[in-house]
């Protein structure tokens, strides 16, 4: 299946994306679907079997870290196998890094359970599909953000303030988004949407997860499309 630092996860080869969708037949599971993205040979990976291995490794990783410190165990998950340079499985992996720092900082109450936490994540992120940060204007990073948000807040859609609080949050990790010209980055939006969520959760809930205020990136030498020095975590 490649490795990380491929564009196709078949051949390596470049992703090429167009404005219009395509019927299109997944290279590993054979089933059919519509895309806005295949490579220029032709291959297209749905995000069920670009993200599914990966998705367990970070439940398994999640569930047996003691790190206290978000922006430590996001990039713990990014180094796991089958976690790819860039993917849907991103959608998932900041809100299992959060909810894996609040469980081990000690909050939840009597009913609270991480096993069950990162599984209602996995269902809520699975269905964010690749390229939303283009294709709906809405970065998957900052989606799973809200996600985590929202299941320690207990949020439905009717709550009042909580819900409010969530949609305030993504739309302040949106805003970040926003302003870092070029290319995705999964590990850039990744990195803004925990930083920014572990201020708003001290400030908002006074939940501390975590002390590190800066991260410096280790991943650029798998991105074709990386920023170099005008990216924040490459500084």
């Amino acid at each position: 299946m490649g490795t990380k630092n491929t564009e196709c996860l078949i051949c390596g080869d470049k992703i090429i994306y167009s404005d219009e969708v395509q019927d299109v037949v997944c290279h590993i599971c054979g089933n059919k679907f519509k895309s806005n993205a295949i490579c220029e040979n032709g291959h297209f990976v749905c995000d069920k079997c670009h993200s599914n291995a990966a998705l367990d490794k970070i439940i398994e990783f999640c569930l047996e870290t003691k790190e206290k410190d978000a922006t430590i165990i996001v990039q713990d998950l990014m180094r796991l196998e089958f976690v790819h340079m860039h993917g849907p499985e991103h959608h998932y992996l900041v809100a299992a890094a959060l909810l894996t720092a609040y469980n081990n900082n000690g909050y939840g109450d009597k009913f609270w359970n991480l096993n069950k936490a990162l599984k209602e994540a996995k269902v809520r992120a699975s269905v964010v599909p690749g390229g939303v940060c283009a294709f709906w204007g809405c970065c998957g990073a900052a989606i799973s953000a809200g996600i985590f948000a929202a299941i320690i807040a207990k949020v439905n859609p009717l709550s009042k303030e909580e819900r409010g609080n969530v949609n305030l949050l993504t739309s302040i990790i949106l805003e970040r988004i926003s302003k870092d010209e070029g290319p995705r980055c999964c590990k850039r939006e990744c990195f803004s949407s925990v930083l920014i969520t572990m201020e708003f959760a001290s400030k908002t809930w006074d939940i501390n997860l975590g002390d590190t205020q800066s991260i410096k990136c280790t991943f650029y030498p798998n991105n074709n499309q990386c920023k170099g020095k005008a990216c924040q975590y490459r500084k």
